[in-house]
């Protein structure tokens, strides 16, 4: 063995090692430490442990007509689809599905900082019984491409022409407790003609 091929070998193993470290929560904050920035590079599987993933999320909007009336939420249809038998062959849905996950966990994550940062709040209210949702200040989640593409991938949606904006949400679903729970509420936005 030549020593191009034993380098490229041992880099490999390396890689390896790494990520097999990385998987575990101390393994995790030790490459941290002794890494920094570059620990991001070390992929982190956990699709089965030790945190695997254990909701669904569902995109569902809104419009609010000229006259003010606000219209029932509907599904988004398309991202996700119940799961069938040969899902783990054929699943051509798979990715619209992991799409929604990464841009729900990605702005629930930035809002809960922002949240926490600006002590407003964003969340469902419960007002004598009937549940009430309320949005906050996004600031600058408003403007990042994981909103602007959810935004407009619903603005994109089926729109009566009555209506003169939209609002998105998106809900989380436990399938252990087959409870429905409102995660990210963006504002009203207008709906180009």
């Amino acid at each position: 063995m030549d020593w191009l091929t034993a380098s490229i070998i041992s880099v490999l193993l390396l890689w390896l090692g790494l990520t097999v470290v990385n998987a575990t929560t101390p393994g995790s904050e030790f490459l941290s430490e002794r890494m920094g920035p570059l620990h991001t590079l070390v992929p982190k599987w956990n699709f089965f442990s030790p945190h695997p993933g254990r909701y669904d999320y569902y995109l569902v909007y809104r419009d609010r007509y000229v006259d003010g009336e606000v219209t029932n939420w509907r599904r988004v249809s398309g991202i996700n689809r119940p799961p069938g038998k040969f899902r783990w062959v054929w699943n051509p849905h798979l990715y619209r599905s992991k799409a929604l996950f990464d841009i729900a966990e990605n702005l629930s994550t930035n809002a809960s900082q922002q949240y926490a940062n600006t002590r407003d709040a964003a969340d469902a209210v419960d007002d004598g019984g009937q549940l009430e949702l309320r949005s906050v200040d996004l600031g600058h989640l408003e403007l990042s491409v994981l909103y602007l593409a959810l935004l407009r991938y619903v603005s994109r949606r089926d729109h009566s022409p009555l209506s003169e904006s939209t609002q998105f949400l998106i809900l989380q679903h436990s399938r252990a407790s087959d409870r429905y729970e409102p995660l990210f509420l963006s504002h009203f936005h207008e709906l180009e003609r």
